[in-house]
């Protein structure tokens, strides 16, 4: 019998699983080898030799194993060729055609093992060419599902393949930028908006010796390395990539990957936003590759910090107070007052005032501007700083259409509601009604059914009663959309989150699902990414407390509250209200809003019944005629007058003190009668005023500088250090705060802040708050990252969930860290420098940190406040101080460190390497 040599052949078209010991190839030859052993009879004997092609399309013969095949057929070594299925060889007609041709030619038969035919009768030929049709058939079918995909996975941003554009490398379904090759890009950009044509473009790149970099294609062919071309510059100049989108055919989906040119490169439009950061951030974007750019500077300037001869000031009022206190000679030309309403904000209203008398002091023809919403005596301003030209522009037009809803329950157990429209001071009218089929019985589940059933889809703000809630609120939203997938865009959110808070931190599951919440005590970049993301969509749902109200811009769609409030047990009312609303709608952005108002028969108060506008009263003239007999008693340290929730009345006394020691006393005092303050209350605070200076020795210069703690309590700190001093310098020494970084630094604070707490705020010597603040003051100062300073608080405190800890973390750092610290240090400080003069030791002054800014700004190295005071976050200042040798730049050294760093150095998030090269460029 002759003996009939058999070839398997195996072929699989994705990699998929080829990794395992017994894979799909083995298991298609484990079939044929059973069918050629079940033809022994007939002669069929299997050859060793194995012809696989894993990972290979069938649509193309330029397979490994298909070419040593059609080598071994061209010499005579095989008879019969086996296959699992017709289409394991080829799903071509054409390809199968070539294939017959070069069997026929040697004499090789062809046999399907599944399918049951072979080569050598003529009904096996004819099936064979049927199977093959239906095979072609079938691969037009899948190239058309593959389009569809690829159309598909565009709609999610996904890059499907193709020769990336400059400035990018593919990165699985995304692209990862080539921070060398991004600066060219955005070099080139910029100098197009210098020179407005692509002819002088091309021409000024050659002279700059700006060549397209050598790159290499997937095959291994080199592109690159020459002159660009003009065509090259008009593709990029129009390559809606660089935004982070992702085009198809003419339809445009937002990208997965980071955009390398920023919308306002992009379209020369500028969005302006309220918050310090966004606004240095727009600032900077706004002069950008402009000659003497001014220096955006967000930070106080330490008083050994020369001031930039041209700059903008980006500031609250007590970072304003501390940069006028270290630079005497600073003034500026401009003053704009941003929320301009907060002068009627008790303690915060009065520093406001103060600082702005206090520029118009260094320079009386100074412009100042002052916006705020719904005020209807904008003159006010004019008669607080006794300015005689004022220009008022109310402006009382809404620029989009808002509706107010009514929603009503009607029974919390089947989800059912009512939604009626209304307008301010008018009727009803039934819009509809809905059933959700979900339990609304507590405040929260109506917040968060409600508004996930009616806003969904669309940017949705939901009001909480504080942080806690709208961390429960974003949680049950969160749940509620388990079955959203994430984006690029919302991990790189998460990515910050966890990189800036801590792995942990709610928030970062949350922004997975398109939910956010926004508090105060939250980090300013982790604030400003999850604005950023609810901005251009990443993000439809954002939980925000009353912080929202504080300058922050962020129009949405809807708006939902039930029962709002604003602090403990106040209803949002009035101004706050209106100020709530105004973000349904915004110009350009939503050009109408729906308000929706859930149990709003239930509120304390009926703001839809109250006034848009209101007037305020600045809280420096609230103090004096509403309050009067209580400053009277903080001014005369009235033993049987508890002050202890009466900082702003202590702000208010320094305020008048250091009018009276400057000799302008009268003036304050006559535009207060002049608004209506009676002449009895003024003359009442002139005599205390008198008697006060009788007892006060500490120089008001020094008072000042602590304008929310009792002159009186300065005063006592006073005494005590300077009986500690002595005149022993070793005494001194041990009364000078360390520096953070010293090892002593906590024993210094603790020991400090015990003094401050018995002098300044009168607790018990028994009190041990000192040592907590202390300890984290040193972590905070030292640059410590925040998820550290986290953990170290998880691990010390295990009896409470992660998440309270995350929360009450933020809130020691803000609220004791950054404020109570702060001034307790601040005040300290001054009066140290003091005692320091009156003992003849002047020269130990220069010994002094200024433990206030540190604290401010959570840094002590140089280094890193000017990296913050360029606009970047603690978070990426830190880094970068880290990767520095030089921790002693100033602003300017800092920024040139920052155009030369190599950023792919360091452990970043995408959006931290977004933050630093806006501000390097």
């Amino acid at each position: 019998m002759k003996k009939v040599r058999c070839a398997i052949y195996t072929r699989k078209s994705s990699e998929e699983g080829l990794e395992q010991d017994f894979n799909s190839l083995d298991a298609q030859r484990e079939a044929c080898a059973a069918y050629i052993l079940s033809q022994a009879g007939e002669g069929w004997s299997q050859l060793a030799e194995r012809y696989d092609d894993g990972g290979i399309s069938g649509g193309t013969l330029e397979r490994a194993g298909l070419k040593r095949l059609l080598e071994a057929v061209a010499d005579g070594r095989i008879d019969i060729i086996v296959v699992y299925k017709v289409d394991r060889l080829t799903r071509s007609l054409l390809d199968f055609a070539k294939l017959v041709e070069a069997f026929d030619g040697a004499g090789v038969s062809f046999v399907s093992v599944t399918q049951a035919f072979n080569t050598t009768t003529s009904m096996g030929r004819l099936t064979l060419n049927m199977l093959l049709s239906f095979a072609q058939f079938e691969r037009e079918v899948t190239a058309e599902r593959i389009r569809d995909k690829i159309a598909a996975s565009k709609a999610k941003g996904m890059w499907m393949g193709g020769i990336p554009p400059l400035g990018y490398r593919p990165d699985g379904r995304t692209l990862a930028i080539v921070p060398e090759h991004a600066v060219i890009v955005t070099h080139i950009f910029r100098r197009y908006l210098e020179l407005g044509n692509v002819r002088l473009l091309a021409e000024a790149l050659k002279r700059e010796g700006v060549l397209a970099p050598e790159r290499r294609t997937a095959t291994g062919k080199r592109i690159g390395g020459r002159p660009f071309t003009r065509g090259q510059l008009y593709l990029m100049l129009g390559c809606r990539t660089y935004l982070g989108e992702i085009c198809h055919h003419d339809t445009v989906h937002p990208g997965l990957h980071s955009p390398i040119i920023d919308p306002g490169l992009w379209e020369q439009v500028q969005a302006t936003r309220a918050l310090i950061a966004q606004v240095a951030r727009d600032l900077a974007d706004l002069f950008s590759g402009t000659e003497a750019a001014p220096e955006i500077v967000t930070v106080p300037l330490d008083g050994d910090q020369p001031l930039p001869p041209r700059a903008i000031f980006v500031m609250t009022q007590e970072r304003t107070q501390l940069m006028l206190a270290a630079h005497p000679e600073l003034n500026a030309g401009i003053v704009i007052v941003d929320e301009a309403h907060s002068i009627a904000d008790q303690g915060r209203g009065i520093l406001l005032q103060w600082v702005v008398d206090d520029l118009l002091r260094r320079r009386a023809d100074s412009q100042l501007l002052f916006a705020s919403p719904g005020i209807r005596n904008l003159d006010v301003f004019g008669r607080t700083f006794g300015l005689d030209s004022v220009e008022t522009l109310p402006s009382t037009e809404p620029t989009v259409a808002q509706n107010f809803l009514i929603v009503r329950v009607t029974s919390s157990r089947q989800g059912e509601f009512s939604v009626s429209s209304i307008e301010p001071g008018g009727e009803e009218a039934l819009v509809g009604e809905f059933a959700i089929g979900q339990t609304i019985a507590s405040k929260k589940e109506r917040l968060v059914q409600i508004s996930a059933a009616l806003g969904k889809g669309a940017p949705t703000i939901v009001y909480a009663n504080g942080a806690a809630e709208a961390e429960d609120l974003a949680i049950q939203l969160t749940d509620l959309l388990a079955d959203r997938e994430t984006t690029r865009r919302r991990e790189a959110v998460a990515q910050l989150i966890a990189q800036s808070v801590h792995p942990s931190y709610v928030l970062a599951a949350a922004v997975r699902r398109g939910v956010g919440f926004h508090y105060s005590n939250m980090p300013t970049q982790v604030r400003q990414a999850v604005e950023d993301a609810f901005a251009d969509g990443a993000i439809d749902f954002l939980v925000c407390t009353s912080t929202l109200l504080q300058g922050v811009n962020l129009p949405a769609r809807n708006v939902f509250m039930c029962r709002p409030e604003k602090g403990r047990q106040r209803p949002l009312e009035g101004t706050d209200f209106w100020n709530l609303a105004g973000r349904a709608g915004r110009l350009r952005r939503e050009f109408q809003g729906n308000i929706f108002l859930i149990d709003y028969d239930e509120w304390k108060a009926k703001p839809l019944d109250q006034e848009r506008d209101s007037e305020i009263v600045p809280a420096l003239q609230d103090g004096v005629t509403q309050r009067l007999e209580d400053l009277v008693a903080t001014m005369a340290d009235d033993d049987g007058y508890d002050r202890k929730q009466d900082g702003d009345l202590e702000t208010l006394f320094i305020r008048l003190l250091d009018d009276h020691s400057r000799g302008e006393l009268p003036t304050t005092l006559s535009r207060l009668t002049a608004v209506g303050v009676p002449s009895a209350s003024a003359e009442r605070v002139q005599a205390a005023l008198d008697d006060v200076v009788e007892v006060l020795t500490l120089p008001v210069e020094v008072v000042r500088q602590s304008p929310n703690l009792s002159p009186h309590r300065q005063q006592s700190l006073h005494a005590a250090l300077l009986a500690r001093a002595g005149t022993d310098k070793a005494s001194v020494r041990a009364l000078i705060p360390a520096h953070p970084r010293e090892s002593g630094a906590y024993a210094s604070y603790s020991s400090l802040l015990r003094l401050c707490h018995t002098h300044l705020l009168g607790l018990p010597e028994s009190h041990g708050s000192h040592r907590y603040h202390a300890l984290m003051a040193v972590f905070w100062m030292s640059g410590d990252p925040l998820p550290r300073i986290i953990d170290n608080a998880i691990n010390y405190d295990k009896k409470k969930s992660s998440r309270a800890v995350i929360r009450n973390t933020l809130e020691t750092i803000e609220k004791v860290i950054r404020f109570e610290v702060v001034r307790l240090m601040s005040c300290y400080c001054a009066v140290l420098l003091q005692v320091l003069d009156e003992i003849g030791l002047p020269e130990m002054a220069g010994s002094v940190p200024p433990i206030s800014l540190y604290l401010e700004v959570g840094a002590s190295d140089r280094s890193m406040i000017s990296f913050m005071g360029l606009g970047l976050s603690r978070v990426a200042a830190a880094i970068l101080n880290d990767a520095a040798v030089n921790k002693n730049m100033t602003i300017a050294e800092a920024r040139a460190w920052l155009k030369e760093a190599t950023l792919d150095a360091y452990e970043l998030s995408p959006l931290l390497v977004d933050e630093i090269r806006r501000i390097a460029r």
